[in-house]
């Protein structure tokens, strides 16, 4: 995310984002206001990138950033989706928020070196326009992965990182093969059950990790789902958030201190 200022009244700014070796656009003619999401590349079978309807992956749909002004700009890739929003507002790519989801890429493993390598996951170009760009933000969800366990129980072990810490992980190509170890995981919901997602806290964990928390002995793994009874009420209020805080020098979280700047109402 980043605030936009344009100060031509043509060309074009383009937001790079990559995954598995995918570069993954939105180009944004300042000119007519006109915004296009691209996915570069094929996959081990030649392939190009597709929506879930099996079209090409080229979706346009026009935006507030019209000539010179200021603007916020968000460019996401979450879930198989490209999203993108202007001053606040998501832009709409077709009838549904799903139009922008794209089909499978089975590109879990980063690649290293040339146009598209994960090592420069993120970019942005001015294309024949004056542009100044400040307070850009790279943020990034919770990273989980699925690994392979000899003591696989049901979905077997996800856990938010593995063998090493992430940031290592995904620094050193030498460590890349790592990806290769991944699966896929199915949750098979039945009727009245929920899967809950997005931890939002430092010491709270979603339905995926659920099923892998310490039990007492002879005690059944946990459910990864949240049955319709138990959902009560109304989220209201963040009350007591944990820091992210650590002692200094250290890696030990500091318990007891909330996190203040996350307290207040849930909107």
């Amino acid at each position: 995310m980043c605030n936009l200022e344009v100060r031509s009244d043509s060309g074009q700014v383009v937001f790079e984002l990559v995954e598995g070796g995918r570069p993954m656009q939105c180009r944004i003619d300042v000119g007519s206001g006109a915004a296009t999401l691209t996915i570069a590349g094929t996959d081990s079978d030649g392939r190009p990138a597709t929506t879930t309807d099996g079209k090409d992956y080229v979706l346009t749909a026009p935006t507030k950033v019209h000539g010179p002004g200021q603007y916020e700009i968000i460019f996401a890739n979450v879930d198989d989706q490209l999203r993108l929003w202007v001053d606040g507002s998501a832009v709409q790519f077709g009838a549904s928020d799903e139009a922008t989801c794209y089909a499978p890429l089975n590109n879990f493993v980063p690649k290293n070196g040339g146009p598209g390598g994960d090592l420069a996951p993120v970019g942005v170009a001015s294309q024949r326009a004056s542009l100044h760009i400040n307070h850009l933000k790279i943020l990034r969800d919770v990273y989980y992965i699925a690994v392979r366990s000899p003591m696989a129980i049901r979905n077997g072990s996800i856990t938010d990182f593995e063998g090493i810490p992430g940031s290592d992980l995904l620094a050193d190509p030498n460590q890349w093969h790592a990806f290769e170890n991944m699966r896929l995981v199915d949750f098979t919901l039945g009727a009245d059950e929920f899967f809950a997602l997005g931890d939002n806290s430092a010491k709270s964990k979603d339905g995926r990790l659920w099923p892998s928390e310490p039990r007492m002995p002879g005690e059944p793994p946990l459910e990864y789902f949240v049955k319709r009874d138990l959902l009560i009420g109304k989220a209201l209020y963040i009350y007591w958030p944990h820091s992210w805080g650590k002692v200094p020098g250290t890696s030990i979280g500091i318990p007891f201190p909330p996190n203040f700047a996350r307290m207040g109402f849930v909107r």
